[in-house]
């Protein structure tokens, strides 16, 4: 049991004791227990009542937030959100709150680790006296396997993973994932630092938990490996061993970009991309020929009017059209783009976008920035403001 759990059990007080130690009337916790103020007190016989240490810290929050915040006891009912018993507040708002402290812990043991994260400071960071904590979780070790449970949760929530299974090559779903972990890098490497401490402590339980965690996530990347290895897109290889170190691979893609905050996600997935394909891919014009297959076609038309089909098109080593709109900046992907031309009677740098799903937008982009793609003869590059037009080719 963690010190802080056993110095809330270890004294049980009578109301009088209490009421001398929270400097508050009998008259004043009874108003409050009816209220949903306080929890209820542990019954130890049919009229033996005690209390704990948790109501005395929720006490002295009351006391806060009427002295120092101005608060009537309604608005501190508000903010407490509980009722008159530890059952009913479970049943209220439980899975909100207990995901704000694990967040919190999860960003807490990030820093500081976990020995030297307290449940008082997770408590006080969130507004929140001790006594609530335990409404919600018996002690540090069972928030501890909370933390690594909701990992698989945080890596990839199921949205996500719809998003990638609709993916059909296994590179660019492999990319896709990569871009999604990066995305959410900061909570992902809280809760890969978690882990790493679960499966190094003492405690066989928390141990047990993270193995099980990084199997979670390992697992659909490691039958992944072995059906494309099967399908002869994958070199024979370790599935298993692979994509523990693929997951390695995110997470230092990850400090990478702490370090080279001028590189985007999406040009770091890139190289990610690269690597995997070299490196995994049965041969070299077999990784090429899976992701260029679907790759969509466009015809560039300069202000020559000369016409080139492209594929595999990049504006500064991007999948993206940067430009402004008022005083925001915008980014399209350049997959859903039908139509960009130059816009009519604009600024020079202006153009207008039309989108797959028959939408149009007119934005402003650096005339300096530099388009590359593979035309059948060679690698083409041209600067966006010698371009009149983009047009997507059909795909048949």
């Amino acid at each position: 049991m963690d010190v802080e759990d056993a110095e809330n059990t270890s004294k049980l007080m009578n109301i009088k004791e209490l009421c001398e130690i929270a400097g508050v009337s009998r008259s004043t916790v009874y108003h409050y227990l009816k209220s949903g103020l306080l929890h209820s007190p542990i019954k130890e016989g049919p009229t033996k009542l005690r209390y704990d240490q948790r109501h005395n810290e929720r006490l002295q929050e009351i006391r806060h937030f009427r002295e120092k915040k101005k608060l009537s006891l309604g608005e501190i009912k508000k903010i407490f959100q509980v009722t008159t018993s530890p059952e009913n507040i479970l049943e209220k708002n439980t899975d909100e709150v207990k995901n704000l402290i694990l967040d919190k812990a999860i960003e807490l043991v990030s820093k500081k680790g976990f020995a030297k994260t307290k449940i008082s400071d997770i408590a006080e960071e969130l507004n929140m006296g001790k006594g609530t904590f335990y409404l919600y979780f018996k002690n540090k070790e069972e928030l501890f396997l909370k933390c690594i449970e909701r990992f698989s949760d945080i890596f990839l929530p199921k949205v996500l993973w719809e998003d990638i299974r609709k993916e059909k090559h296994f590179f660019k779903r492999s990319s896709k994932r990569m871009f999604y972990m990066l995305q959410s890098f900061h909570m992902f490497m809280g809760i890969i630092g978690i882990v790493k401490l679960a499966i190094r402590g003492t405690d066989a339980e928390i141990s047990k938990a993270a193995m099980d965690c990084f199997q979670i996530i390992t697992q659909p990347l490691t039958k992944e490996l072995q059906r494309n290895i099967e399908a002869g897109i994958v070199r024979e290889i370790d599935a298993s061993f692979i994509s523990f170190l693929l997951v390695g691979v995110g997470e230092a893609a990850g400090y990478w970009r702490m370090i080279h905050p001028e590189y985007s996600i999406e040009e770091t997935t890139g190289k990610i991309l690269d690597f995997m394909a070299k490196g995994l891919a049965s041969t070299a014009v077999d990784s090429q020929h899976a992701e260029k297959e679907d790759s969509p076609k466009f015809t560039v038309v300069d202000q020559n009017d000369n016409a080139l089909h492209l594929q595999d098109i990049r504006i500064n080593g991007s999948s993206l059209v940067s430009g402004s709109i008022g005083g925001g900046c915008l980014e399209v992907p350049l997959e859903r783009i039908e139509v960009l031309e130059k816009a009519p009677a604009k600024h020079e740098n202006t153009v207008l976008i039309r989108m797959d799903s028959e939408e149009q937008i007119q934005i402003q982009v650096d005339g300096t920035a530099v388009l590359t793609g593979q035309s059948s003869f060679g690698k083409y590059t041209i600067s966006l403001a010698d371009i009149n037009a983009i047009t997507k080719l059909p795909i048949y």
